[in-house]
């Protein structure tokens, strides 16, 4: 089923691990076991004792199978907000890489990705997925939940451990189906002309006095920041 993942912590579901080519090398097929969306590619290395360019290697051939993408990986203090419908997020996400050049400051993780589906039939996995769980929680009320930008951690600060468990899978399952988007703060440093020579005479011992001004804006799952 499209809900199904091979644990809580949202992994590669076993319907993804099965449709992987028959020729499939045992090393992939344990990445595969071992990824989640909570695990960065370091983790991955010291669980598998495999070396990081092999798992930029691994990673790529889900991402070119269209099994996967790679994400920020998922931590509490991430801010995740429904995506805007299709048109909207394309145009957004354009303007961004216009004003904001690709930055890659968190680990990088995977998450399994899925074909699109009518929104119906997504409310049907998910309420088979999540309906009975400690959750409880149709697919309409998770993402008017997420509606309003709050960090993971203030989402399920004041649930027990089961229903922060049961959360953060349910927000992977929203991210495998490509429901959900990262939002991103970037932070631009401005020097003024007139400042620069004292600037320049600041910068000793290794410590620079920086005038600086800052902005937020938002992106989609699998750019920089947070």
């Amino acid at each position: 089923g499209g809900g199904s993942s091979s644990s809580s912590g949202g992994g590669i579901p076993r319907a993804t691990s099965q449709q992987l080519p028959p020729d499939t090398s045992p090393q992939l097929q344990q990445f595969v076991a071992a990824v989640r969306p909570t695990k960065s590619f370091a983790d991955l290395q010291l669980e598998l004792g495999i070396p990081l360019a092999q798992i930029y290697r691994l990673a790529a051939h889900l991402v070119f199978w269209g099994k996967a993408r790679i994400i920020d990986v998922v931590t509490r203090a991430n801010v995740y907000v429904p995506k805007p419908p299709a048109g909207a997020a394309q145009q957004q996400q354009q303007q961004q890489q216009q004003q904001h050049p690709p930055q890659q400051q968190q680990p990088p993780s995977l998450v399994a990705t899925r074909p699109r589906e009518s929104f119906g039939a997504l409310c049907a996995k998910f309420s088979r997925a999540f309906g009975s769980s400690s959750l409880a929680l149709s697919l309409p009320e998770m993402l008017e939940i997420l509606s309003t930008p709050r960090a993971l951690g203030d989402h399920i600060g004041g649930r027990d451990e089961m229903a922060q468990r049961t959360f953060v899978a349910a927000l992977c399952w929203l991210m495998r189906f490509d429901l959900v988007m990262q939002l991103h703060t970037y932070v631009h440093l401005i020097v003024r002309d007139r400042d620069r020579p004292a600037l320049a005479s600041a910068a000793v011992g290794g410590v620079t006095a920086v005038y600086s001004s800052s902005s937020s804006s938002s992106s989609s799952s699998g750019g920089g920041g947070g």
